[in-house]
């Protein structure tokens, strides 16, 4: 009944935040399509895993077709970062650093495929990536009961060189951890990288930057999972003191080990 009532209030948000915006979303279109002189929209296959919770994610287009044909996806590395070659036109660049390319996801949430927050959807060229060179974090997804975020964790405080473990391991911390508090705090950051324009394509490491807004400290913090009673694993993440509660133990480091 809980999550019934979360769904609804999440849709009347969503509808409501969609209804505000969308002068904004017409203007993004026209921008769009003067600048890359096509269709401002495209509709990708995203997914937790590839068994589950996969469905067509909207996006405002900052990349052209002819350009995405040369985005290959062939290691982890694809996953996080795009192709040098590849150059981003001023408008598209605005809107990628603000994240406003993102706000006809605001449908995706409408329509029940997304949440606000939770983990990152992925392509399913990355998907195959992750179910074929690291099955160990791909099943761990598969036991994420969230849905698809529009924002979450690694969204805002993962560092893209740390790769697939520290992508599982926020989004594991968050499964576990995820509250009310949680949500705002979420959210905060967020806004705060959307509205100072440093979302996830900005070149400044984005703990670093929101860091200098608040002052915080960086804490460490353990998560024992255990699969199939088998294999057992322990992530250590860094986050701001005080993010959720003050008994975490000190330290800087991030790393995913398999405890035996």
């Amino acid at each position: 009944m809980m999550n019934f009532f979360k769904n609804i209030i999440q849709k009347l948000i969503a509808l409501l935040l969609i209804v505000i915006t969308f002068p904004i979303q017409i203007i993004i279109f026209i921008l769009i399509l003067l600048e890359l002189k096509e269709f401002p929209l495209f509709f990708q296959k995203r997914g937790l895993t590839i068994e589950k919770n996969l469905f067509r994610i909207i996006k405002f287009k900052t990349i052209s077709s002819k350009d995405s044909k040369i985005i290959q996806h062939k290691n982890s590395d694809d996953i996080f970062y795009l192709n040098k070659k590849i150059k981003i036109k001023p408008i598209s660049k605005f809107l990628r650093l603000t994240g406003l390319d993102e706000l006809p996801q605001l449908y995706n949430i409408l329509i029940g495929d997304m949440n606000f927050i939770g983990p990152r959807p992925l392509m399913i060229e990355e998907l195959n990536i992750l179910k074929k060179n690291y099955l160990s974090f791909y099943n761990i997804r598969n036991t994420i009961s969230s849905k698809p975020g529009l924002t979450g964790l690694w969204q805002i405080i993962g560092d893209r060189k740390n790769g697939i473990d520290e992508l599982v391991g926020l989004e594991m911390f968050y499964e576990t951890h995820r509250s009310v508090k949680l949500n705002l705090k979420i959210i905060y950051y967020s806004l705060i990288l959307n509205l100072t324009a440093n979302n996830s394509d900005a070149l400044v490491p984005r703990l670093e930057y929101i860091s200098k807004f608040s002052s915080l400290k960086i804490n460490q913090f353990k998560l024992n999972y255990e699969i199939h009673n088998k294999m057992n694993y322990s992530f250590y993440i860094n986050l701001p003191v005080n993010w959720l509660n003050s008994d975490f133990s000190l330290g800087s480091t991030y790393k995913m080990i398999r405890v035996n």
